[in-house]
Order: C-alpha cells, then structure tokens, then sequence
C-alpha cells in the first residue's frame, strides 16, 4: 500500500478557518480491509453498502474508503501530510495484523436525530454547544462530528441524569 498524493484542504465556505484537512490517495482499494479496521478501531462506523468506514483515532476524525484516507482536523498543510501518511501506517499495521484479527462486518446504525432530540434539555437552541439549534446538534451527534460534553447544558442539576445516561447509551 503507498500513497500516490496527499492532498491537502481548507473548508471553501470559510478558507479563513484554520482547520485543514488531508486526503491520502493510495494504490490499492481498502474495501476488503474495512472490516479488519472496523473490529480494531474504537467506536468505528463501518457502511458496508458504501462501502467505507469512520473512527476516531489520536483526535483526528477519519474515514476510510476504497482507494483514499480522509484525516482532519490539522493546524496547517505540514501537520496535514504528516497526520494522514500516520493514519496510512496505522493501516498498514493492521492489514499485516489481519491473520490475527476476526473482521467484524456490522454495519453502524446511527440513532434517530428525533430520539436524540428528544432527551436534549433546550429544544430552542442556545447555541452553548456551537450550532444554531439543538436539532443540528442532535444531528452532529447522530454523525460522530461532536460529544455529548459539547452541550453544557446537559451538566445542569435540572436536567435528569436517566436523560443524561438515555443520550450516552444511544451514541455509543
């Protein structure tokens, strides 16, 4: 597996935002090593019908698919390459693992944006947690872009810890 280009990015909604991202192109298609990664990655996402695969690893988010590596977020072009030929290492480890691995084909099922919506305190949207309404909130939390602990206003003594404990176990 090499990488034939890293490809490096700002958002084209808002280039001033110092957030980049990388894209490592490869090689080979990834598609039969999704589920090796989805049974070793914490958390992971796998959309076999898609097919790729999203996890969490070292604070980057990441999504696998056939023949490229999506990283993000960096501070600026360097730390980009860097972190997406890592991410790429950290494939490799595990394709030459995948003897000793069992692969796990279970396809993510997000939850509903309603259920979560639902067990949220504020249905107004605050905007404590950075979107413009809980909806959206509920949204990024169904996608895997944010956590729970992003909304402040689930710490408050009003809102009741079964609502808190309901939203933890829907999300993971």
């Amino acid at each position: 597996m090499k990488i034939t280009k890293i490809d490096v990015s700002r958002p084209e909604c808002a280039p001033s935002i110092p957030i980049v991202s990388a894209v490592a192109h490869l090689d080979c298609d990834l598609t039969e090593l999704l589920p090796y990664l989805n049974a070793t990655q914490e958390k992971a996402q796998y959309f076999p019908n898609h097919p790729y695969l999203r996890f969490m690893w070292r604070g980057y988010n990441i999504v696998v698919e056939r023949n490229q590596v999506r990283v993000v977020p960096f501070v600026d072009d360097q730390a980009a390459k860097a972190g997406a030929s890592e991410v790429v290492d950290l494939i490799r480890e595990i394709e030459a693992k995948k003897d000793e691995i069992t692969p796990d084909h279970t396809a993510y099922e997000p939850p509903a944006v309603m259920d979560i919506l639902k067990l949220l305190p504020k249905k107004s949207g605050c905007g404590k947690c950075g979107y413009p309404s809980c909806m959206a909130f509920a949204a990024a939390l169904t996608d895997g872009e944010v956590e729970l602990k992003a909304c402040p206003e689930l710490e408050r003594d009003s809102v009741p810890r079964e609502y808190v404990e309901k939203l933890k176990e829907l999300l993971s």
